[in-house]
């Protein structure tokens, strides 16, 4: 029988301190040879749709035996690159029905070949990016790592915390975006979730001053982390290449 599930029904099923473990029995998997997985292919033209967008279609898929289970991800977007003040960011445009975006998850069974699950992508693959960033500092940070800085305020960044939360005894975390608003909701968003005092901060200089573990977590195509935050002892995380969120001489 295969599953139909939504968003809502995975954010309520899925947490880091499950995923956490899981994934890591992944990449063992991965690295030993028993798993398999194809590199992620994007095919970028014109849209119709907007003269500043672009369509990608985007697909990824992998196995991982001891699990048994194959996995297909599929993104159908159009992708826009506005600037400001601030640089240039990449936005996805919500083409779909109200507003909505397209990604989705196929599993299928290694066993009987059939699909097990169809459901969008929306909340896993943030997790996931969450608590792939949080396996690297589990094993890279330095020991006893208390304090987080997360550069950014949007959908990625809220599961960047979760995930160095669960694998860090946090007693300081620290938020700073350009957009003082935001980071004033996530501030506050985030404290309540984690029960822990999330500090909104006035520049990304600020945040990252003194923190053991920093997450850069936005849509920016522009640098928001600069070689001379870098302290002995730090680190430092993206979600995107590095070129793009972390100055490239640091």
């Amino acid at each position: 029988m295969t599953l139909i599930l939504s968003n809502d029904d995975i954010e309520q099923l899925l947490t880091m301190d499950d995923l956490v473990p899981a994934l890591e029995e992944a990449y063992v998997e991965l690295v030993e040879g028993r798993g398999g997985n194809r590199l992620r292919s994007d095919i970028v033209t014109p849209t119709p749709r907007r003269d500043d967008g672009l369509y990608a279609l985007k697909t990824m898929d992998g196995v991982i035996p001891k699990f048994e289970i194959g996995s297909v991800r599929i993104n159908s977007d159009i992708l826009t690159f506005p600037t400001n003040d601030k640089g240039m960011r990449r936005v996805k445009f919500p083409a779909a029905a109200n507003d909505t975006y397209v990604g989705l998850v196929l599993l299928f069974s290694t066993r009987t070949c059939e699909p097990l699950v169809i459901c969008p992508d929306g909340v896993m693959q943030r997790m996931r990016v969450g608590a792939t960033n949080a396996i690297a500092s589990k094993y890279m940070a330095k020991k006893g790592a208390k304090c987080a800085a997360i550069l950014g305020s949007g959908w990625q960044a809220g599961a960047q915390l979760l995930g160095l939360d669960a694998v860090h005894e946090l007693d300081e975390i620290r938020i700073y975006s350009p957009n003082r608003n935001h980071r004033l909701i996530f501030a506050q968003e985030m404290s309540a979730k984690l029960g822990k005092t999330v500090r909104p901060c006035d520049s990304g200089e600020e945040a990252c001053k003194g923190a053991d573990v920093v997450a850069c977590a936005t849509n920016s195509v522009m640098p928001v982390f600069f070689k001379q935050w870098m302290e002995p002892g730090m680190h430092l995380g993206s979600i995107r290449p590095a070129a793009t969120e972390i100055e490239q001489s640091a």
